[in-house]
């Protein structure tokens, strides 16, 4: 498997906020009065300034990642009801506030990591309204170190995908009570996250009923052949400009092939739109990450921990490194920035669609 960097949009992809001030420029050059104090081709000043500020608004959002923007949100949400239930200033928040809030945090059971989070949701939310923010004072800082000494209970560990789980899967899926659409997107979306490498959210859309065109993998995005697959990722957790990558994999002998899984999902779609998400349900609802993990904890194959899309990833990364692959293919492949696929590699150097093959 190999990705390449594209630079250019795919066809049809929606245009960021860049875009949007070029057409705005280009549409309002031929009308612009050219009188001093009438900016943004001549509306009046008061106008003017409320376009920029809608506009700075909307980049504002667009600085984070929108799964980040909804953990945010979730936070500051839960910030400002707790503010509401014992009639606290949410804004600008002392440090008695923020101090109170971790101790009810706490006294909810939520981790010294989760409690980070939703801080970090609060500031945002602070920075949003242009508010001051001191939540990371001395006595806070305690505070959260004191909140990581208490014990919590263990949570089940996040298991690395084998080839082993993929076709148990593939015997589990064939019995199970689904619709045949439902059962061939699973399988699809499964094989296609492992060997691909893929997180959960380059893929598969964000909720059943919405999407972004931007950011979820379409079917203009799928080119199948007849021995290969090419699969065209807007964007990621590190691209955040809509550069997108590319996604090549092999087809490979026995079930446990991305290429015939995805072909007779195909089949199976004959109604499919190129705009539409790539993987959607028999009833129309889009295919995420939260159904695709219940499917891998219902077919139980393991007793050791959890199954998740990410362990498909972790799973390659495994597997990948067990078959001789080299750290540069599998940092590439996964697009890993930082150290965490290190503890996988081992062993001599491979092609990629050679590591596919040895895999299965």
């Amino acid at each position: 498997m190999g990705r390449t960097s594209r630079s250019g949009r795919s066809a049809g992809a929606v245009p960021g906020p860049a875009a949007d001030r070029t057409a705005h420029t280009n549409a309002s050059a031929g009308s612009h009065s050219g009188v001093p104090g009438q900016p943004d081709g001549g509306l009046p000043r008061s106008d003017g300034l409320r376009h920029l500020d809608g506009l700075a608004e909307q980049l504002v959002v667009a600085g984070l990642a929108p799964a980040t923007r909804r953990l945010y949100d979730a936070g500051a949400r839960r910030y400002r009801r707790f503010c509401r239930t014992y009639r606290l200033v949410a804004a600008p928040a002392d440090e008695q506030t923020v101090l109170r809030f971790i101790a009810h945090l706490v006294r909810r059971g939520l981790t010294a990591a989760r409690i980070s989070t939703v801080l970090a949701g609060v500031r945002h939310w602070h920075v949003r309204r242009g508010a001051p923010w001191i939540g990371r004072t001395d006595k806070v800082r305690l505070a959260l170190r004191g909140a990581a000494k208490i014990p919590h209970a263990p949570r089940a560990p996040r298991v690395a995908a084998t080839p082993s789980h993929l076709r148990r899967l593939h015997s589990e899926l064939g019995r199970a009570q689904m619709h045949p659409v439902d059962r061939a997107a699973a399988w699809a979306a499964v094989l296609l996250g492992f060997f691909g490498a893929l997180r959960g959210s380059e893929y598969l859309s964000p909720t059943a009923h919405t999407y972004d065109p931007r950011r979820t993998c379409q079917w203009r995005h799928l080119t199948l052949k007849r021995g290969s697959l090419r699969l065209t990722i807007p964007a990621s957790k590190t691209d955040q400009v809509y550069q997108g990558s590319v996604v090549s994999l092999p087809a490979l002998d026995g079930p446990v092939c991305p290429v015939t899984a995805l072909r007779q999902y195909r089949r199976l779609r004959p109604d499919r739109h190129p705009d539409r998400p790539l993987f959607e349900r028999a009833d129309g609802r889009h295919c995420t990450a939260g159904w695709l993990n219940g499917v891998l904890r219902d077919a139980g194959l393991t007793r050791d921990g959890r199954l998740t899309t990410h362990s498909l990833r972790i799973g390659f990364a495994t597997a990948a490194a067990a078959a001789g692959v080299s750290e540069s293919v599998i940092r590439v492949s996964g697009r890993w920035r930082g150290s965490s696929y290190l503890r996988y590699v081992r062993g001599p150097r491979l092609a990629v669609w050679q590591a596919c093959q040895a895999i299965v």
